[in-house]
């Protein structure tokens, strides 16, 4: 098993490579480590933002068709949705594997989160007139200031909104309106 961090001989945070043989990650140590550390915070901020956002945790059952989200719903966007998903996919993948992973959070817990982020992306959505391009930068601009506002100043804007992207993928984020 290889579960090993290369350093340089110079000490500075070259490329190397951690994890086992079925989890190789590319990039520096305190990179991959800042960006799962950032998720695994998001991850247990979504409900104390939501609350303070007036949003609650309840449970509707929403559809979850994202090709129809995304090629119909958000039509207009479509192009610029599913790019910035593939560049941001390419840099984070991994770390959001190994943080939601790393999470501690049962099936309730994972469940009650995702409540609480539906229910605030639709809020947001809303207040942005249904653009989910603003939307998303409006729920990325709310984490920043959170972690901004927090002891932990060093954090991955960029893991935020993968997360956050990745998310809208699986329908936690702008679900699809419920079917009359």
């Amino acid at each position: 098993m290889l579960n090993s961090v290369k350093q340089s001989s110079d000490g500075n945070n070259s490329p190397n490579i951690i994890g086992d043989d079925n989890t190789l990650h590319f990039g520096t140590k305190d990179k991959l480590t800042n960006e799962v550390d950032t998720m695994l915070n998001v991850i247990t901020l979504i409900p104390e933002i939501a609350r303070e956002q007036g949003v609650s945790a309840d449970q509707v059952d929403h559809p979850k068709d994202f090709l129809t989200k995304i090629e119909v719903r958000f039509e207009l966007y479509t192009t610029q949705l599913k790019e910035k998903f593939k560049e941001l996919h390419l840099l984070y993948k991994n770390s959001y594997d190994e943080a939601k992973r790393n999470s501690g959070i049962d099936e309730f817990g994972f469940e009650e989160m995702c409540n609480y982020l539906r229910n605030l992306s639709l809020e947001i959505l809303s207040k942005n007139n249904d653009n989910p391009i603003q939307s998303l930068k409006a729920l990325c601009d709310l984490f920043e200031d959170k972690f901004a506002k927090g002891a932990d100043k060093n954090f991955s804007a960029g893991a935020i909104e993968y997360f956050l992207y990745k998310q809208l993928v699986e329908c936690n984020v702008f679900p699809n309106p419920i079917s009359e």
